[in-house]
């Protein structure tokens, strides 16, 4: 399986979603964003596997707001 990334903007949204997206049964590991990817400021990223479609849904309808995605 690939491994993705979800990019939320602050700590305290990463760690939500984290224990979300683990409750639902992923995996998921958090780091910080590097400068590369955080052009708006901070950021944070949540990094699995699985299907992302569903972990961005998932997140969307539980009122995250995600600042970006893509493959890891």
């Amino acid at each position: 399986m690939e491994k993705w990334y979800i990019k939320v903007n602050s700590i305290t949204t990463a760690l939500r979603a984290k224990e979300l997206l683990i409750y639902n049964g992923y995996r998921v590991s958090m780091k910080r964003a590097e400068k590369a990817l955080s052009e708006d400021g901070c950021g944070y990223l949540l990094i699995s596997t699985g299907d992302m479609q569903k972990a961005e849904k998932l997140l969307g309808n539980s009122g995250i707001k995600l600042t970006g995605s893509g493959k890891a």
